[in-house]
């Protein structure tokens, strides 16, 4: 029997899919205008700059890899000053766990309303971050309805697909006066989207994911971005940049990852992104040339005689 790698077809599926994104789109008048990344980051930012903290919220996929989460979650509290930032559980769901993208934690689980991680985010980033408490994406629809929240980031997530209430959710984002989605097809949520930034997909990136074996695994571009399509990471670290953000000065994937390896002690301490490789490492991983910790599945008993 032929043994089908489903992750590749499904790669090779997006990387020519028809629908695929090749530029920046913004909305001018009801339809989709092509434009270069200049313009497009520059009417993003002249946008969302408008919104107080708690008029904006970012809704992250986990199919996102490492880096790009770890930025989208920093660029939403450092940036934006808002701790609403949350995903919709897919392939890297336990990367965009430790990655800090539930509203109410920073990396690994490091809680964001205890003091002293907060300063120590703070010191590293050089930023006052938000102290309320973020919402999960019920809550931003709640906040949406209300009409409390504003603008929108989505990234790499087609919620009008998705999400299981889609009559709500239509209802919602058109109650928005701006939405900005990232993604690398056009799909039911970039169609109803102000701004569409064009991200590379996943044969055409450079990053790491970690999987539910708590395995962090480097991944090595196949082909290079489609046309004028960018990496998640550059996208973000562009906004952020472009928006004043300080420490949105990377220039590649490793110094990300690097960044937040320094912040998460015990799980990621001694795995920096120079020694990860695509067998990958388990954490807890304590320091550099560790062996890696096994995982070891427990037997649970169910109270059956064998």
């Amino acid at each position: 029997m032929i043994k089908i790698d489903h992750r590749q077809v499904k790669t090779r599926e997006t990387v020519h899919h028809p629908e695929r994104l090749t530029r920046p789109l913004i909305k001018t008048y009801g339809r989709f205008i092509e434009t270069d990344w200049d313009e497009a980051l520059e009417y993003t930012c002249s946008k969302l700059v408008r919104y107080q903290p708690a008029e904006v919220a970012v809704v992250a996929s986990a199919n996102a890899t490492n880096e790009e989460i770890y930025l989208i979650q920093k660029f939403a509290r450092a940036v934006l000053g808002t701790n609403s930032v949350d995903l919709c559980s897919r392939n890297n769901v336990q990367g965009a766990r430790d990655m800090s993208a539930p509203p109410d934690f920073l990396t690994r689980y490091q809680q964001s309303p205890d003091d002293t991680i907060r300063i120590k985010f703070e010191t590293a980033w050089g930023v006052k971050l938000p102290q309320k408490a973020g919402l999960t994406i019920g809550g931003m629809l709640d906040d949406i309805e209300m009409g409390i929240i504003k603008a929108l980031y989505i990234v790499g997530e087609n919620i009008m697909l998705s999400h299981p209430d889609l009559t709500r959710i239509a209802k919602m984002l058109a109650k928005l006066q701006f939405l900005v989605v990232q993604d690398i097809l056009h799909t039911e949520t970039t169609a109803v989207a102000n701004v569409v930034l064009t991200s590379a997909g996943f044969a055409e990136k450079d990053d790491t994911f970690t999987d539910t074996e708590l395995r962090g695994q480097r991944v090595h571009s196949a082909v290079d971005p489609a046309a004028d399509s960018r990496p998640g990471w550059w996208i973000t670290n562009e906004l952020g940049k472009r928006l004043g953000g300080k420490g949105f000065e990377y220039t590649g994937p490793e110094q990300i990852f690097d960044e937040m390896q320094a912040l998460t002690p015990g799980c990621y301490t001694g795995m920096t992104s120079s020694i990860l490789t695509k067998d990958g490492l388990l954490w807890p991983y304590p320091a550099e040339y560790h062996p890696g910790t096994a995982v070891r599945l427990a037997k649970i008993n169910t109270g059956a005689s064998s």
